[in-house]
């Protein structure tokens, strides 16, 4: 199921670098809305919709990550299904265009809660709401609680792989013990089918680095997110409730939460063994055929 919340997750960052950024890119040129009302309601409704998705598209591959751990016999039997596939990724788009309803359905309704329009004909401005109630609102699901909840399901795989490693380990020094107890048994004109007394610290060694190859993949998939996503939603807020923020840091923190959209792909085809493959064998034909 990964190779498809992975898709999915691929899908969402295109979109957004095709149907967002060129736009994004325009008018932190100009400081000026060159695209008419219909465009900047378009844009900002796909801003929201696309950088959502991609942040619940990181949540959604942290929980098949930690069904695939803590369950793995499960994870197994289902791994390649497709209905399950589906139903995650319509959960994440499903969160995303409900947060997008958010100002039609309930702060449009109120329009003396709003500061700002979505377009503003004299001054050529398109902004989204800084009604603070909607801010927070929609931080808080498009952000703060994916979060929260992909800190706690990496904690529970790192937990599980911890505790499967120790296991493993255990197992492997109950089978040493015995296995030692039956070559003393046997006759030395025997093939000696003993192990090097080496072999126990090299498994030790192999369970250690694969724990840490897994730690520090995670801690790269999570440490990024936070980077590129926690400052803009940071000062989303603020600026929300304060003109206190000047033009060049809500500039220079938008842009870094749109970056995460482009290091994503990268992120994960260098940590997904199958995917380094694939590029490998693609680039070795390449290179073969050229």
């Amino acid at each position: 199921m990964s190779n498809y919340l992975i898709l999915n997750l691929a899908i969402s960052d295109l979109l957004l670098g095709i149907a967002v950024l060129p736009f994004s890119a325009s008018y932190s040129t100009f400081h000026i809305w060159h695209f008419g009302k219909f465009l900047c309601e378009m844009w900002l409704i796909i801003d929201v919709l696309c950088s959502t998705a991609s942040i619940w598209g990181l949540l959604m591959i942290a929980f098949d990550r930690y069904i695939a751990t803590n369950y793995p016999i499960y994870y197994r039997h289902h791994r390649h299904s497709i209905p399950r596939a589906s139903v995650t990724i319509c959960i994440a788009w499903f969160v995303s265009i409900a947060i997008c309803l958010l100002p039609t359905l309930i702060f449009e309704k109120s329009p003396q809660l709003m500061t700002t329009t979505k377009y503003n004909a004299q001054t050529h401005q398109c902004e989204l709401f800084k009604d603070s109630s909607f801010v927070i609102t929609s931080s808080l699901l498009s952000f703060y609680i994916p979060l929260i909840i992909m800190i706690f399901l990496y904690a529970k795989v790192l937990y599980a792989i911890k505790q499967q490693s120790s296991l493993r380990l255990k197992v492997n020094s109950i089978h040493r013990t015995i296995h030692d107890k039956v070559n003393r048994q046997i006759d030395n004109n025997l093939i000696d089918e003993d192990l090097p007394s080496s072999d126990q610290q090299q498994i030790g060694r192999r369970e250690l680095s694969a724990e840490v190859r897994v730690t520090r993949s995670l801690a790269i998939v999570i440490g990024c997110f936070i980077c590129c996503w926690l400052p803009f939603f940071t000062l989303y807020i603020i600026r929300a409730v304060c003109d206190c923020l000047s033009f060049n840091a809500i500039e220079f923190f938008f842009w870094l939460g749109y970056s995460n959209s482009s290091i994503n792909p990268v992120l994960y085809a260098i940590l997904n063994k199958n995917f380094r493959d694939a590029f490998r064998n693609i680039l070795w034909k390449d290179n073969c055929a050229s």
